[in-house]
């Protein structure tokens, strides 16, 4: 099979329009939602195609999401909100803007949306946003998602805050600064990181947790992101993304065959007198004569597991094949296998790719393991 580029737009610009009922309960994170369907659309190049004869997606609509995404800008420039609901707008004051928080990974995918749809940052009120980054570092060197009262850090303690708040300072920063000046402590940051790495040599959410894919993949894209930032702290995340065999191999032992949920046998055993169904008739058995000189194995479908023991799940394919893309270790898995399990099983009739055979269409990051 092939990428069926036309379903996957007709999909996701429907997307784009209206989700199933099923999202309303992430309303909340409308951010979230709106960067993948971006990133599926351009990962599928709608937008600034001159060989397209009609626009996907209309001038004015882009300026339309774009004004939309500013919107989610809390005003006093510390992040973005996930959706507008919690707008107080005249009614926001000092004693009740606590229910209005800027909420780090949402503001990392409304960057990385803006930059998507080619805006400028020009509405980012950058300083603002540089100076509230650090304080959602902890002592121990992990982020967390949002300030509370009195500012106090609120939020989980794993490295998808860790990645987003790496991801932010990369794109904010300023070339024209020199040395650069990163916004928050990368020594502390590289310490969390190192000690979420597990005995297996995969990451977990935070020290001795069990090791899993996704977060694997934002431990080395963070180190990734911080050797680009030209900081003192560079070397050391080179260096430490230098020696990270260990997570090579446990990323590469994530590929597996098994494909679906075991289904419960049966109640009612089989009848040992029962013969096999045979639509023509004839013996079960095929004669030698019948039979092919030689035996040619069917190709193999393998797909990736987020941790030990688990089926494969189509997410997986682009947080292991990421993370061995950046330890330039891809080459390594078998990636012929891995698209035929995108393409034969997964990819969905209506366009998307499924989480797994016989499922409906999920996120877009699915795509951009293909």
């Amino acid at each position: 099979m092939t990428l069926n580029r036309q379903k996957h737009v007709r999909y996701w610009r429907m997307c784009a329009n209206i989700l199933p009922d099923a999202y309303q309960s992430s309303d909340a994170s409308r951010m979230f939602l709106g960067f993948f369907i971006v990133a599926a659309l351009d990962l599928l190049d709608v937008f600034d195609n001159p060989q397209l004869e009609k626009p996907v997606i209309a001038v004015q609509e882009r300026k339309d999401w774009i004004d939309w995404i500013y919107s989610c800008q809390v005003p006093d420039g510390q992040g973005f909100r996930g959706f507008t609901g919690t707008d107080l707008r005249d009614r926001r004051s000092s004693h009740n803007k606590q229910w209005d928080p800027g909420n780090l990974p949402n503001t990392f995918f409304a960057l990385a949306a803006l930059l998507t749809l080619n805006d400028d940052l020009s509405r980012v009120q950058r300083k603002e946003l540089l100076s509230w980054l650090p304080r959602l570092q902890r002592p121990d060197g992990s982020f967390g998602e949002i300030l509370g009262p009195d500012d106090e850090i609120e939020g989980g303690r794993d490295l998808r805050y860790c990645c987003c708040a790496a991801g932010i300072a990369y794109i904010l920063q300023d070339p024209a600064t020199e040395p650069y000046q990163s916004p928050f402590d990368e020594n502390r940051l590289i310490d969390y990181i190192l000690s979420c790495q597990t005995y297996a040599g995969g990451f977990a959410e935070s020290p001795l947790r069990e090791p899993h894919s996704g977060l694997s993949y934002c431990a080395i894209a963070t180190l990734q992101l911080l050797t680009r930032l030209d900081g003192t702290s560079s070397r050391r995340a080179r260096e430490t993304l230098d020696n990270q065999e260990s997570c090579m191999r446990w990323l590469l032992e994530r590929q597996t065959t098994v494909l679906y949920e075991e289904r419960p046998e049966s109640d009612e055993a089989d009848s040992d007198d029962e013969e096999p169904a045979n639509n023509d008739g004839s013996s079960t058995v095929n004669s030698f004569a019948d039979s092919p000189m030689y035996y040619t194995p069917p190709l193999l479908t393998v797909g990736f597991n987020g941790r030990d023991n688990k089926i494969a799940d189509t997410c997986y394919c682009f947080w292991n094949s990421g993370a061995l893309a950046i330890l330039g270790s891809l080459h390594l898995a078998d990636l012929q296998a891995v698209r035929r399990y995108l393409l034969d099983k997964v990819q969905h009739i209506i366009g998307g790719f499924a989480k797994g055979p016989e499922s409906p269409p999920g996120h877009s990051i699915r795509l951009s393991g293909y």
